[in-house]
């Protein structure tokens, strides 16, 4: 079994695994880092209709203070 890393697709709406994998290797030595899952033109349409929805609904938006307390967050 690899330890390679496996990114599916996460769009809302979308079934991951539907789509083909794309191989991400190291250029420094050709090494196989990690499987990323590729979209279809039907995922990238869902994935903007998401993200431009919910950019419109600003009731979903977090306050203000919250976002800058997320920005101002040490990095571990």
């Amino acid at each position: 079994m690899s330890s390679r890393e496996h990114f599916p697709l996460q769009i809302p709406g979308i079934t991951p695994g539907k789509g083909q994998q794309v191989e991400v290797v190291s250029p420094f030595d050709q090494q196989l880092l990690a499987t990323v899952e590729t979209a279809d033109a039907t995922a990238v349409d869902t994935a903007l209709n998401t993200a431009y929805a919910l950019y419109r609904d600003r009731q979903g938006w977090l306050p203000v203070p919250q976002r800058l307390a997320i920005l101002e967050k040490p990095c571990r």
